[in-house]
Formats: structure tokens, sequence, C-alpha cells
């Protein structure tokens, strides 16, 4: 027959195990959402040292301007080369 003393036992390690599992889960979760807060800081910090670069680019003049608008509007789209000459000489000559 158990005692009072061995179901306070089993209890009591049935507790621990309970609270193990969960403090060790609780860090696994820390540990997965500063990853995905480090991975998320520095993509932002990517995108925007691109913007600045992009934002840089266009205020070195108009036809630089023209020039990256011209290439990104090339590689967005799929435009032809030939057709696209004549759009940047038209947005030159408009500039």
């Amino acid at each position: 027959m158990w005692s009072l003393s061995d179901h306070l036992v089993q209890l009591s390690c049935m507790a621990m195990i309970v609270w193990g599992a969960q403090a060790f889960a609780r860090r696994a979760h820390r540990r997965r959402v500063s990853r995905e807060a480090r991975r998320l800081r520095s993509a932002l910090h990517i995108g925007l040292s691109a913007l600045r670069k992009l934002y840089e680019d266009n205020l070195a003049g108009p036809s630089a301007s023209a020039n990256n608008q011209a290439h990104s509007t090339r590689t967005r789209s799929r435009i032809s080369p030939a057709s696209l000459n004549k759009r940047r000489t038209a947005v030159s000559l408009a500039a």
C-alpha cells in the first residue's frame, strides 16, 4: 500500500518534470524569437542601406536618375533594350 509520503514524492517528481519541460520550451522559444529578430534587423539594415544608396544616386543628376530608372524598369518588366533606349532618350530630353 502506498503511503502519503510516497504519493507526495511522486507528485513532486512529476511537478519538477513538468516545470523543467516548460522552462526548456520557454528557453527554446526565446532563442527562436531572438534569432528571428536578429534576422529581421539585418534585413532592415540592408534594405535601408540600399534605399539610401538609391536615393543618393538619384540625387546625382537627371541623367543618372534616368539611367537608374531605366535599369530598374528593365529588370522589373523585362522590356526589350530597343524600346527601352527610346524611352531613355525621351526621358533624358524631357529632363
